[in-house]
């Protein structure tokens, strides 16, 4: 009897040679996908951070940068003891006052200044009236005191010289009859020195009297109420700058923590 044995078929073998190529491939093919992914997304982030660096400083330049240079020359001008406008001021001035915060308030780009900027530059800007009331009338009080104080000191009539001479050098030297910070010893000087001059053309007196003649007479003048409010004027003007300054700083120095997020 013969007996015949039905084959034994494996339907997996003739794939045999090929499963670990298939395998590979698809293990490659998986990470090509996620490379691009993670390629992609590290791509976005960076070419996001760019953006908004770049964002933040254009802003930096068309907002921040103007209200610097406004805020520090209005900060000047009340510290010197001078009249703090930009509006009517020489060529120069008027051009940062165009940019400044006043018209920048009323255009598109006040969208984009900080919060606590804007409130800070709000509280300084209500400052400088105050302030260039009390510099008018301070100048108004030493104008007319500053003759008074010349005729006692000269025992002469107000319109002979020197006693006019002498009222003109305290009026055109107000910051120094002030006693502003910045004239440095020659500014000091010079002003001594023209008044040395018309000093000694008073009858009977002694050269050597000069600078405590003058000393005297700004004494006087200084101590007016008028000068003495507008110095309280100028400090608070000066200290509210400061603050908003201060924030500029902060601002300049990490623009991109106050402009808009970039979706990534």
């Amino acid at each position: 009897m013969v007996t015949f044995g039905a084959p034994v078929y494996d339907s997996l073998r003739p794939l045999g040679p090929i499963l670990p190529e298939s395998t590979g491939l698809a293990v490659l093919l998986f990470g090509a996908i996620v490379y691009i992914r993670v390629y992609d997304y590290v791509n976005r982030k960076a070419e996001n951070r760019q953006l908004r660096q770049e964002y933040a400083l254009t802003r930096v330049k068309d907002i921040y940068v103007p209200l610097w240079d406004e805020t520090a020359a209005l900060i000047e001008s009340a510290g010197r003891y001078e009249w703090a406008e930009m509006r009517y001021g020489d060529a120069e001035r008027q051009e940062i006052w165009k940019r400044g915060y006043e018209r920048m308030m009323k255009g598109p780009l006040r969208l984009f200044v900080d919060d606590k900027l804007r409130d800070l530059l709000s509280t300084f800007h209500s400052t400088l009236p105050d302030y260039n009331r009390a510099w008018s009338a301070a100048r108004t009080d030493l104008y007319s005191q500053s003759r008074i104080a010349a005729r006692e000191m000269t025992g002469q009539p107000e319109g002979d010289s020197p006693t006019s001479d002498i009222a003109n050098l305290l009026m055109t030297t107000d910051r120094f009859v002030w006693g502003a910070m910045d004239l440095g010893e020659d500014g000091v000087r010079n002003t001594r020195d023209r008044f040395h001059e018309m000093y000694l053309r008073i009858p009977g007196v002694t050269p050597s009297e000069s600078d405590s003649a003058l000393d005297k007479l700004v004494a006087r003048l200084r101590a007016l109420d008028s000068a003495e409010a507008m110095r309280r004027a100028s400090q608070t003007s000066v200290a509210a700058g400061e603050l908003a300054i201060k924030r500029l700083e902060e601002i300049v120095r990490d623009p991109t923590s106050v402009v808009l997020e970039f979706e990534s």
